[in-house]
């Protein structure tokens, strides 16, 4: 009964459904392991189990006390327990496709939503305010009958690029974008772009090879700016950084947003607990 399960059961069957009807696109959306962190007990005893300790299954719950270091490590199990049953639950669909005949003509694409802090710097879950790679850098596997196989990309790829290469690799004309096609990026050792912008909410992060800069959209103050060849963490920022270095981070920033500062109210979340932003 837990959601992955239903979902990609699911999934699975409508595969086996649709193998002659070519061809086919499917998306499919787990959830899970987002919030609430609640997997079979037995998926986070397999990393850490202490029965004196109670399962923190919200991850705020934990950044409004001083946590001991057995719950820190049970939160952390019921995180990592929830992303093995959704890995196993994959695995089912995965092996639907095979049973299914059509993995010989079939990409398989995986992408996630964002990260999550496990204490990183001293706390649990993610925020506007963080946009560190713990939260930003997500993962993008994408496999294809005819390859390229066991390539690695470091190309600076953004949300829109998806678009782009679903459209590429299945052959669909379509009006110029702004994405790029990932797949030749990983066939070519191409970077692509020399920078990334994120944002959630009113907060924004430009990054390159060097310089990561994090932006409060809302006002005009500089940003704060740390340097990645000798700070890769961004632990310590960087004093009075080169103005050129904050020029260039807030002309990529302007690119996307416009001019600061920018309000963003059309993004407005409508309610605390749940929006789409």
């Amino acid at each position: 009964n837990y959601m992955a399960a239903t979902v990609f059961r699911n999934a699975a069957q409508w595969v086996e459904d649709n193998r002659g009807n070519k061809p086919f696109f499917l998306w499919v959306d787990s959830f899970s392991p987002h919030e609430m962190w609640d997997p079979p007990r037995q998926y986070a005893d397999a990393y850490f189990k202490d029965d004196s300790v109670k399962d923190y299954i919200h991850h705020s719950a934990m950044n409004n006390h001083e946590p001991s270091n057995a719950e820190i490590e049970r939160t952390k199990a019921l995180y990592y327990g929830y992303t093995t049953f959704v890995d196993r639950w994959i695995g089912h669909l995965l092996e639907s496709i095979d049973r299914a005949g059509v993995a010989d003509d079939t990409v398989v694409m995986f992408l996630s939503d964002h990260g999550t802090q496990l204490m990183d710097r001293g706390k649990f879950g993610k925020g506007g305010r963080d946009l560190f790679p713990f939260n930003t850098q997500m993962n993008w596997t994408i496999r294809h009958p005819d390859g390229p196989r066991g390539k690695h990309s470091d190309a600076w790829v953004q949300d829109q690029d998806v678009f782009t290469t679903v459209l590429k690799m299945c052959g669909v004309d379509h009006d110029p974008g702004d994405g790029l096609d990932a797949l030749a990026l990983a066939a070519s050792g191409e970077l692509g772009r020399d920078h990334a912008v994120t944002g959630w909410g009113q907060f924004a992060n430009v990054r390159d090879k060097r310089w990561s800069a994090h932006f409060d959209c809302r006002g005009t103050d500089a940003p704060v700016v740390y340097n990645l060849e000798s700070d890769p963490e961004e632990i310590a920022p960087v004093t009075g950084v080169a103005s050129g270095v904050t020029k260039e981070a807030e002309r990529r920033l302007v690119d996307v947003t416009g001019e600061r500062p920018v309000a963003f109210k059309q993004y407005a979340q409508r309610h605390v607990a749940r929006s789409m932003r």
